[in-house]
């Protein structure tokens, strides 16, 4: 979990990934909300007017905010950097779409 300046916690899920047996990946996602309870067009929408260099998807019933990097090579910064972003961009469209801190 990630915490901001404003003690709300927000759940971030790092995961390895192996594209054919030969690239390593790293996927951070973090979860806003469920899908059922949003206006997916407006979600999109907000995020397609800002800056972040991530994404959004639906995994599962939830809509989460993700970003993958190739583990070669891999700084340090160039994965703390887009986490703590990925997790910001998730606890604020949670916050704006979905009414508040539901994880």
């Amino acid at each position: 979990m990630e915490e901001d300046e404003d003690d709300r916690t927000q759940v971030v899920i790092i995961v390895r990934e192996v594209l054919d047996k030969m690239h390593e990946w790293v996927q951070i996602a973090s979860p806003c909300g469920l899908v059922k309870d949003v206006d997916l067009q407006a979600v999109l929408a907000e995020v397609g007017n800002s800056t972040v260099a991530c994404g959004l998807a639906i995994m599962g019933d939830h809509v989460v905010v993700r970003h993958s990097l190739p583990l070669k090579d891999l700084d340090i910064h160039e994965f703390t950097d887009p986490l703590q972003l990925l997790a910001g961009t998730a606890d604020t469209l949670e916050e704006q779409f979905w009414g508040g801190d539901g994880y």
